[in-house]
């Protein structure tokens, strides 16, 4: 197959002047890709399967932001052997936007609705 649509469709906007996009942004033809933070795999296409999935750097952001958050004790408990936990709401906002995004990959968003606990946080006072 290789890159001829992705050639041709550069040649056109070329010739017609219209700016496609900006070669530092360009990403070659391949069967696995990363766009946004997203793995795109269209190595069995032409099984009609296209597998999507966050890109490990998303990932590690996320488990990061939630470790962090896992290991802050919570400021009106009383002080004991384990830590409790606690995530401000900035971080909830922040954790919804990211973890909502990574579900926008799934069909028809479906991992949505488990978020709500993080909207619920980021909103409470």
């Amino acid at each position: 197959a290789g890159s001829s649509g992705q050639d041709a469709l550069l040649v056109v906007h070329d010739v017609t002047g219209l700016m496609l996009l900006a070669e530092d942004k360009h990403i070659p033809m391949a069967k696995v890709v990363e766009v946004l933070g997203v793995m795109c795999d269209v190595s069995r296409a032409h099984e009609g399967e296209v597998v999507f999935w966050p890109a490990e750097a998303r990932v590690e952001n996320v488990m990061r932001l939630l470790a962090e958050c896992r290991l802050r004790p919570h400021p009106f408990a009383a002080q004991g052997p384990r830590p409790s936990g606690w995530m401000t709401a900035k971080e909830a906002e922040s954790l919804h936007g990211k973890l909502g995004f990574a579900t926008t990959a799934l069909f028809g968003r479906v991992g949505r609705a488990s978020l709500q606990p993080l909207v619920q946080r980021a909103h409470r006072p």
